[in-house]
């Protein structure tokens, strides 16, 4: 695939702030809103009979052990009532991936380094703390900095966004 030039569009030629698309004039917004609608990211709760299959599609065989305590460490850290239990791993569409934990009631997460204390439910705890460990092992390999962005990305779907941007903030 080619570099596009200045005015160019993948889909079509730019006239004068509107793109001339297959006989149809369309503005910029109504085709970013398309984007939008188009790549959004959805998060799919693995089977009980998959959970197997799971680690070894995102994390290094040598790195799952230590990949997943380190979640589960996060957790503690950023929630002192957390004291471990069954987690539940979800695929997102766009590859990435995040674990939370299956408790029914909202977890308090406090995380002194940006001054964030409030609630959320235990599937966007799972993803601030997935986050936050997908973050320290990415130094260790570009792959897990790959699978941040990819969550990073999933958070604009989720319905407490707001809280999970303000927590790894």
């Amino acid at each position: 695939r080619g570099l596009l030039s200045l005015g160019e569009s993948p889909r079509g030629e730019l006239h004068k702030g509107r793109f001339q698309l297959q006989g149809k004039t369309r503005s910029p917004k109504e085709d970013i809103m398309e984007n939008l609608e188009l790549e959004t990211i959805t998060a799919t709760k693995v089977a009980d009979e998959e959970r197997l299959d799971f680690w070894p599609r995102h994390v290094e065989m040598a790195k799952i052990l230590a990949f997943e305590w380190s979640v589960f460490n996060w957790m503690g850290t950023l929630c002192s009532e957390y004291k471990g239990g069954f987690w539940d791993f979800y695929d997102l569409s766009n590859g990435g991936f995040y674990i939370a934990p299956d408790l029914k009631h909202p977890m308090r997460l406090m995380w002194p380094g940006n001054y964030f204390d409030g609630e959320m439910s235990p599937d966007a705890a799972g993803i601030v703390a997935t986050l936050f460990t997908l973050n320290s092992f990415a130094e260790r390999s570009p792959v897990f900095g790959e699978k941040y962005m990819k969550l990073y990305d999933y958070i604009e779907s989720h319905p407490e966004a707001q809280a999970i941007y303000a927590a790894i903030d």
